[in-house]
């Protein structure tokens, strides 16, 4: 189990866990699928979800997977909960990911993080199309 996370910031080297709680979801948010050749296909980026899922339960899932991916090396057990709020009733509405990630370290300390994600109607849109063609345009590159 890992113990620090690196950063290329102020905070150096991460190892306060409540700390960590929040700087491994900003690298979800920040992170670009293609921002490693070494790493290629094991980077959790939010990004890269929202541009190659259009159903909302594949998002749902995939957010799911792709922060416990994120998170297990760091803690003993991790808990990841992704939850759609219901707006059908209204049209053009947002979309709401509530996001609840529990962690658990090896001495039994248990620390939470609470999330929401907005997803709303034509500026994702064109945030999505932005993220898919960029995406096309690295694999035809590679």
């Amino acid at each position: 189990m890992g113990q620090t996370l690196p950063t290329l910031s102020v905070y150096g080297w991460v190892d306060n866990k409540n700390m960590l709680m929040t700087k491994l979801f900003e690298h979800f948010l920040a992170a670009e699928q293609a921002q490693s050749v070494i790493h290629k296909g094991n980077i959790s980026s939010l990004k890269y979800i929202i541009a190659n899922n259009k159903e909302q339960y594949d998002i749902q899932k995939e957010i799911e997977k792709s922060l416990l991916k994120l998170y297990q090396p760091y803690y003993t057990t991790v808990t990841v909960t992704v939850l759609l709020e219901d707006n059908t009733s209204i049209p053009d509405s947002i979309e709401v990911y509530s996001i609840g990630i529990t962690a658990t370290s090896d001495k039994g300390e248990k620390y939470v993080l609470a999330k929401e994600i907005h997803k709303e109607g034509a500026l994702v849109k064109n945030f999505e199309e932005l993220l898919t063609d960029m995406h096309n345009m690295y694999l035809n590159k590679h």
